[in-house]
């Protein structure tokens, strides 16, 4: 029953990841959509309090006017036709994106046959020497354009789609469910279908937020995709009160729930989201999460303003939410840069321990620039560098293995650096250091931690450290070694930084002064593999001759007996 499902798992676990990553989010294009997506989720939890800021803060009723229009909440007050076109619009590119997965699976179920028919690459001719019907010039772009374009579909419908259109879709489909269930018993034939469609577009919505949620991520110290995150569970955490605030707050809103209980329950979350936020942050990107925090923080604002002077003192409260505005702003910035800056414990035990790596490299790169800096000099930067400084000058004070140690290269006696770059190169080998000790210290039956920090580790040394033989050297033993104990995202994961570290070790080979010589350097990593393979195949013909043989030698002796 489950055999069906076998190629499916070696699509997703060999081909997702690269087409959810056919294009990275540069910075311009991130700071748009996280506004775009902060102000979707202002107006829907300000939207239940739009009578009170007619009594009590008129002037801002022309801000939540304009964040209307941003969360596609057209006509609200004078037709729903609206909602019903946006609504199977949604439906149309779900059910195409859902055709271009399967388009894809296919071109890969026939490219994985073609490969089993023949050892080698042959030539597109294939088809014609086989079957007499030529492929034309033109066919071959067609096919290619085609898989292209689906690709390209796929990854503006996980990684775009969310900050253009999850949040309207929640607000618009939960007000069209509970609007028609109202009236469940004189729905005519057009609503029942308009009913079925919401219930299926949300389904759908809900489902593509999660799966952009489990692959949203980038293990890569370098920048390449701005509103990539962390991979932890915290921020899966994060991710899914937000989501939970915005669906009980458009719940409510159609059910017209007391304000006051509203008030509250927007208040907790909103609490817990912030606090999570500062402690676990949600995208590698500080820019974005510095964004986030602030633009939360300013909602808590505006709700706690609702609370206190519009239901409690009936007061007009408009002059002083813009008052605390910029207030607000300020005042998350500072906590921000605090808690950033804020000297943490190494433990290898630390769930932030992939953040703190990834932050003392920042921070090195941007104290450092392209000149570095003399470790002495960073004394008088505090408390800029904090973590910078004690994870630096700790490692070097109480270092025990002088000689065995790779310090030894960079210490001197006054235990200062000679140059800048020796320091730079210094706190690179220090992470290198550290990530080798984590991952000596995890416990390799949870293979979901050791899993990750092996991900980032690897991908530490292809990129930072410029080592790929030695990255693919990791990243094969890995495979070997856990790949089949990991779950079905762990495994894709796995072999997307196969895919990127070959990338940059066949970049290096490229770079030598090899001339008329072409090495298949993969096959070497794959001999035990293909040594194991062997003695499987020779076992299984040895079996069938010692079969033939005894059938043989049985005939024989009936014949000789007769």
């Amino acid at each position: 029953m489950f055999k069906c499902l076998i190629p499916i798992k070696l699509f997703y676990s060999s081909q997702f990841y690269q087409i959810y990553n056919k294009f990275s989010r540069n910075k311009s294009l991130s700071l748009l959509l996280i506004l775009i997506s902060q102000s979707q989720i202002y107006y829907i939890i300000c939207h239940p309090f739009n009578n009170l800021f007619n009594m009590y803060a008129r002037p801002l009723i022309l801000f939540n006017k304009f964040f209307q229009n941003i969360n596609l909440d057209l006509n609200y007050d004078d037709t729903q036709i609206w909602s019903e076109i946006f609504l199977f619009l949604m439906l149309a590119m779900q059910l195409l994106y859902i055709l271009c997965f399967v388009h894809l699976y296919c071109c890969y179920r026939v490219k994985v046959q073609k490969q089993l028919q023949r050892k080698h690459y042959e030539p597109i001719q294939y088809r014609e020497q086989q079957l007499g019907i030529p492929f034309t010039q033109k066919e071959i772009y067609s096919i290619i354009n085609l898989i292209g374009v689906s690709e390209f579909y796929i990854t503006f419908g996980t990684k775009i789609f969310k900050y253009l259109f999850h949040y309207p879709i929640i607000q618009l489909a939960l007000r069209k469910i509970l609007t028609l269930q109202f009236q469940y018993t004189n729905l005519n034939t057009y609503q029942i279908l308009v009913l079925i469609i919401t219930y299926l577009v949300f389904i759908l919505n809900i489902f593509s937020y999660f799966l952009n949620e489990a692959h949203d991520v980038q293990f890569s110290f370098k920048k390449i995709d701005y509103l990539s995150r962390f991979y932890s569970n915290m921020t899966k955490v994060q991710s899914l009160k937000i989501e939970i605030l915005i669906i009980i707050v458009s719940i409510l809103d159609n059910l017209e729930i007391d304000q006051i209980a509203l008030l509250l329950v927007d208040t907790s979350l909103l609490i817990l989201i912030i606090a999570i936020s500062y402690r676990h942050p949600y995208y590698q990107e500080k820019l974005m999460n510095k964004i986030q925090i602030q633009s939360f923080s300013l909602y808590l604002c505006i709700i706690l303003c609702i609370f206190i002077f519009a239901e409690g003192l009936n007061q007009d409260f408009s002059e002083l939410i813009l008052i605390l505005i910029p207030l607000v702003f300020q005042i998350s910035n500072l906590m921000f840069v605090q808690q950033e800056n804020k000297t943490e414990t190494l433990s290898y035990k630390n769930r932030n321990f992939d953040y703190l790596m990834m932050n003392i490299y920042k921070q090195c790169e941007e104290a450092l620039g392209r000149n570095g800096i003399l470790l002495n000099d960073i004394k008088y930067r505090l408390p800029k560098n904090l973590n910078l400084y004690a994870l630096s000058t700790n490692h070097i004070i109480s270092c025990q293995n002088v000689n065995g140690c790779f310090c030894s290269g960079y210490k001197k006696q006054n235990d200062h650096f000679i140059t800048r770059q020796q320091f730079k190169y210094y706190i690179k080998e220090l992470i290198r250091f550290h990530y080798e000790l984590k991952l000596l210290s995890l416990n390799k039956n949870n293979s979901q931690k050791y899993a990750k920090s092996y991900f980032y580790y690897i991908l530490y040394l292809s990129k930072v450290i410029k080592k790929p033989t030695k990255a693919f050297h990791e990243i094969i033993k890995l495979k070997n070694n856990m790949y089949t104990g990991l779950n079905l995202l762990d495994q894709m994961f796995t072999n997307s930084v196969e895919l990127l570290v070959k990338d940059d070790f066949l970049r290096m080979i490229e770079n030598k002064s090899i001339t008329n010589q072409k090495y298949d350097c993969f096959k070497v990593f794959n001999y035990n593999k293909s040594i194991n393979e062997w003695k499987e195949q020779f076992w299984c013909f040895a079996i069938k001759v010692k079969i033939m043989v005894c059938d043989t030698i049985k005939q024989e002796s009936y014949i000789t007996n007769n």
